[in-house]
């Protein structure tokens, strides 16, 4: 069984900072349109950087709302079991995404249909995957940033959200951070999972993810 870790709520608004219109982290989104029956209706995958600000602005909002879910609560911190993280497993889908920068539609397809089937609520849903890369800033001793980076960060948001109208995305009720950002830097062997309503977890999809 997966163990869980608290979140430090301050690596979190560091992530948020780097998500908005002047300070965008974002390189590529991806995903896809559930129809009444779960199944795959229609797909994008385009760069972030050409999206209209409008897009841009949605978009983002959507995204941050992951990391800036409320801590330990509707965000938590779960490390992945080594025996989870094998040929064929969710996880090392999750890092071939990850690699590809979403760029391979193959397994684009792949990652939309293993969380579809495993979603509790597919029906009338939208998938957006999302690839960051963050160049985490050097901090002093007394918490001021420094010149200059100590690593890249590169990561993946999952947002998971009812579709309103004409293709149009509600806010998420589902989510994921993958790698997750610990102690400002990238852990890979853990993940953060968000849900809107803390007391409603997507039990079948959350065992999928932390491969149990």
């Amino acid at each position: 069984m997966a163990k869980d870790y608290r979140i430090d709520r301050e690596d979190m608004l560091e992530l948020t900072r780097r998500m908005t219109l002047s300070r965008n982290c974002f390189t590529r989104v991806a995903g896809c349109y559930l129809d009444k029956h779960g199944e795959l209706d229609d797909t994008f995958n385009t760069s972030f950087i050409g999206l209209k600000p409008a897009d841009k602005k949605q978009n983002l909002e959507m995204a941050k709302t992951i990391p800036f879910g409320r801590t330990n609560d509707q965000l938590k911190g779960y490390i992945i079991p080594e025996n989870a993280m094998g040929k064929g497993s969710f996880y090392q889908l999750l890092n071939g995404v990850l690699q590809c920068e979403l760029k391979n539609d193959l397994l684009m397809e792949i990652l939309y249909e293993q969380i579809a089937k495993n979603y509790s609520k597919s029906p009338d849903a939208a998938i957006y995957i999302y690839h960051g890369s963050y160049d985490i800033k050097s901090k002093a001793a007394d918490g001021e940033y420094l010149e200059g980076s100590e690593a890249v960060y590169d990561f993946l948001i999952c947002t998971i959200a009812p579709v309103l109208f004409d293709y149009e995305p509600d806010m998420p009720e589902f989510g994921f951070l993958f790698p997750a950002f610990y102690e400002r830097s990238m852990t890979r062997n853990a993940i953060n999972i968000f849900t809107k309503r803390s007391e409603e977890q997507e039990t079948k999809l959350l065992r999928m993810i932390l491969g149990e």
